[in-house]
């Protein structure tokens, strides 16, 4: 049986999944998105585009990741913010991931889906979220967690994706507007969540590992 404190953490976690847009925390103001990018001279050797939509840039630094991974099994790949692109086509294979607001991908992200969805439907493709919920071990949280997948999936119903990851997300008041910061710390306070990075850098490179993107050098 759940206890009192695990109950409260079960729901900090899955409660602030999605808090920052309930109005405690409005818009941060534009952050300066990372991007990556690798070649490699293997004539075989696919181009993958992780794709990503971010708010404070955690996202970001995890699809950074997923193309460091992708660039080790001996791909080129491109890690890029979803608002500098405009196509897809010079690419083999797309990895699309987002944060999770309001239960689910940020607008951007499945705006970018459904522009050019009939690209992706010819080409491997996966995606991922960023979540606080992933954090926790608990059932109500993997319960949470398939939740932002089905959603994700209704929004996305002209896109059969190879895999769906789920990444722990950072909960840092940092990032957060100044007038933001002290409601913010009051309702986190109360719910149990404490300020940490909880993305698990191992489970994000294994994942990239067994989506079929990192295997495309053989697909081609």
């Amino acid at each position: 049986m759940q206890t009192r404190r695990g109950f409260v953490k079960t729901s900090a976690l899955v409660i602030g999944a999605s808090a920052a847009s309930v109005g405690l925390m409005p818009a941060p103001a534009k952050t300066v998105m990372a991007t990556h990018r690798c070649a490699t001279n293997a004539p075989k050797a696919g181009k993958t585009l992780v794709a990503y939509a971010s708010r404070h840039g955690s996202t970001a630094e995890i699809a950074v990741a997923i193309a460091k991974q992708l660039c080790k099994d001996g791909q080129s790949a491109d890690a890029r913010w979803i608002g500098d692109l405009d196509n897809i086509h010079a690419y083999d294979a797309v990895i699309i991931g987002s944060a999770i607001r309001y239960d689910k991908w940020l607008p951007e992200a499945t705006a970018f889906v459904q522009t050019h969805q009939s690209t992706l439907s010819n080409m491997p493709t996966a995606l991922f979220f960023c979540c606080l919920a992933a954090s926790s071990p608990t059932e109500a949280a993997a319960r949470q967690t398939q939740k932002y997948a089905q959603k994700i999936a209704t929004q996305l119903p002209n896109v059969t994706p190879d895999q769906v990851g789920q990444f722990a997300g950072v909960l840092n008041y940092s990032k957060l507007p100044r007038l933001a910061r002290l409601p913010a710390r009051a309702l986190f306070a109360y719910l149990g969540a404490d300020e940490g990075d909880y993305r698990n850098w191992a489970a994000i490179r294994s994942w990239t590992e067994t989506t079929p993107h990192s295997r495309l050098n053989r697909l081609i």
